[in-house]
C-alpha cells in the first residue's frame, strides 16, 4: 500500500524530478493504473480477513490518506503556507493513515486493545517531517526548485 500511495502522490505532485528519481521513463497513465491496481490488491486481501470491520477500516484509512495528500497538494499549488497545527493535522491524515491501517487491522484480531494512536501519530509526524526535511535539503530538490519572487 505505501508504494501505491507514493506512486499516486508523485503523479499528483507533477514533479518530474521526483518522478524520474523513483520510476524512470514510466508513463503517468501506467503509474496511475498500477497504483490503483495495488489498492485493489490490498482490498482483495482485506476481504479475505473475513472480519466485519476490516473493509470499513481499510476504506476509512485510505480516505484519510487521500484527504491529507489532497490538502498538501492544494497548499503547494496555491502557494499557501499552513500553520504548524494545519501541517500536523495533514500529516496525521496522510502518513498516519497507513500506520492506522496496519495497526488497526492487527488490532481487529488481537486481544491487545491499548490505544496506540499517540504512538502512531508520533511515528507519522517523524517520518513525514524527516522526508520533507530531506527533500528540502536534497541536491536535486534545490537545483529544480522554482523560486517565487515577491
Amino acid at each position: 500500500m505505501p508504494a501505491s500511495s507514493l506512486m499516486i502522490l508523485m503523479i499528483i505532485q507533477s514533479s518530474d524530478v521526483v518522478f524520474q528519481k523513483h520510476i524512470a521513463s514510466v508513463e503517468s497513465l501506467f503509474v496511475i493504473s498500477s497504483a490503483n491496481y495495488v489498492y485493489f490488491l490490498g482490498l482483495e486481501k482485506v476481504l479475505t480477513l473475513d472480519h466485519p470491520d476490516a473493509v470499513k477500516l481499510f476504506t476509512c484509512q485510505l480516505l484519510e490518506l487521500h484527504q491529507g495528500q489532497g490538502l498538501e497538494s492544494y497548499w503547494r499549488d496555491t502557494y499557501t503556507c499552513p500553520t504548524e497545527e494545519e501541517y500536523k493535522a495533514m500529516v496525521l491524515q496522510k502518513t498516519g493513515g497507513l500506520f492506522g491501517l496496519a495497526v488497526g487491522l492487527m488490532r481487529l484480531f488481537s486481544d491487545y486493545k491499548e490505544d496506540l494512536k499517540p504512538l502512531l501519530d508520533t511515528l507519522g509526524l517523524f517520518f513525514q517531517i524527516r522526508d520533507d526535511y530531506a527533500n528540502l535539503h536534497s541536491k536535486e530538490s534545490s537545483e529544480n526548485r522554482v523560486s517565487v519572487k515577491t
